[in-house]
């Protein structure tokens, strides 16, 4: 659910969800700069055609100057460093246009999700930023795990790139505790 101004400004944006309700969760990590950071996507486990949210968590590596201008994001359809990787877009549609492309009758390129969303402003602090997004797979046929995630700092020349993969779950044993 996302709450606007009546500007259209962004005023709170969640995620309605059953307690109970298991997830698939990848990350993706920019671990050298000028980003460093995380973003997390989750979607229902059992229907990759759901919605799946993107958190992002992001801030400038020291030294660096933060962007004067606000920074796209995209999904590659190869892992970073691969040659020949392009923006995600199985059916060759037209680039996205904000607010423009909010309907799945009007669809646009998958991996655009700056087009899709709004660009990232990034001060040198860091800041967070979560989105809700549909057509995005998690799991089964067209997955973006084992994809790269770009931030683009001016045209389309990635600045940071980083391989979404699947979180795997943490396996924990509780201790008894004797009496």
């Amino acid at each position: 659910m996302v709450i606007h101004n009546q500007d259209g400004i962004r005023v709170a944006c969640g995620t309605i969800k059953y307690d109970d309700e298991a997830l698939v969760v990848a990350t993706a990590e920019f671990k050298t700069g000028p980003y460093v950071g995380k973003a997390t996507f989750s979607q229902p486990k059992d229907n990759n055609l759901a919605d799946t949210q993107i958190f992002m968590d992001l801030k400038m590596v020291e030294g660096v100057a933060a962007p004067t201008a606000p920074v796209a994001f995209a999904i590659l359809d190869a892992p970073c460093g691969r040659d020949g990787a392009r923006l995600l877009n199985p059916g060759a549609l037209q680039a996205c246009k904000q607010f423009e492309n909010t309907s799945p009758f009007k669809p646009c390129a998958l991996g655009d999700l700056s087009g899709r969303h709004g660009k990232l402003i990034l001060p040198m602090t860091g800041g967070q930023a979560m989105f809700i997004t549909d057509y995005l797979p998690l799991s089964k046929e067209g997955s973006v795990v084992g994809m790269s995630l770009v931030v683009e700092a001016s045209g389309a020349t990635p600045a940071a790139c980083a391989d979404i993969m699947p979180v795997v779950p943490a396996v924990r044993t509780l201790l008894r505790v004797s009496s």
